[in-house]
């Protein structure tokens, strides 16, 4: 199973006194990749993988606080 998904935001007012925040746009995508399959008492194992922010967009989702920048989240799943 693969995934792509765009987050796309416009620049928004912030509190009084303080410049608007930027909009910014971020592309993820990931996917899951079944490992061993299901059999009897033992455990289904899936391996997940998403990359975040591809584009390694600089940006603050909330105005003063950066986001990170392109990184990557690995683990594995099990399923009985």
């Amino acid at each position: 199973n693969l995934f792509a998904q765009a987050n796309v935001v416009s620049s928004q007012f912030e509190a009084n006194g303080t410049p608007r925040n930027d909009g910014y746009y971020r592309l993820d995508a990931g996917g899951t990749y079944r490992l061993i399959e299901k059999r009897g008492s033992f455990p289904a194992v899936d391996l997940t993988a998403r990359v975040n922010n591809l584009t390694d967009q600089s940006y603050m989702e909330v105005f003063g606080f950066r986001a990170l920048h392109f990184n990557f989240l690995a683990g594995l799943q099990t399923r009985f």
